[in-house]
């Protein structure tokens, strides 16, 4: 099974310079703990993530203010990106070397087809065969140290 066919088609984005207060509106909106930042609303390509906890330790964590910070202010860069065409295992083992909680899910032209979240391919595996979560648990873990938010004011 193909890491396209499963996919979370609807994923929220926003630009760099959407204001904190929309961030959070598209969050509320939706549903969802996080955001896709992309290039422009034109051009999809993925440049960062924001997630409900970057909000909190950025705003909350430092004591700023969120009046007139844009997305920018607190995205992280530190995005991990994969293609459609990658087998569900294949996408697992690039979320676990990145130690990364979702993934990216891009075309061939590097533009935001979707994303999708480690636990979602873990269930697509499970229901696909039983015999699976063996492979899963046997599957060797890769610690990567990420830097966190890499892009501070």
């Amino acid at each position: 099974m193909r890491v396209k066919e499963i996919i979370n088609k609807n994923a929220v984005v926003c630009t760099e310079d959407t204001s904190l207060e929309k961030v959070f509106e598209l969050m509320t909106e939706n549903g969802c703990n996080c955001v896709a930042v992309v290039e422009s609303n034109r051009h999809r390509s993925p440049i960062g993530i924001i997630t409900e906890h970057d909000i909190c330790r950025q705003l909350i964590g430092k004591n700023r203010n969120p009046r007139g910070m844009r997305a920018a202010n607190v995205m992280n860069t530190n995005i991990s990106k994969a293609n459609g065409d990658l087998s569900l295992n294949e996408c697992l083992h690039l979320i676990q070397i990145k130690s990364a909680e979702r993934i990216l899910i891009i075309d061939e032209d590097g533009i935001l087809c979707g994303s999708l979240t480690k636990a979602e391919i873990e269930k697509s595996l499970e229901n696909k065969s039983p015999n699976n979560r063996k492979i899963m648990n046997d599957a060797p873990f890769y610690s990567y140290n990420s830097p966190g938010i890499n892009r501070i004011f």
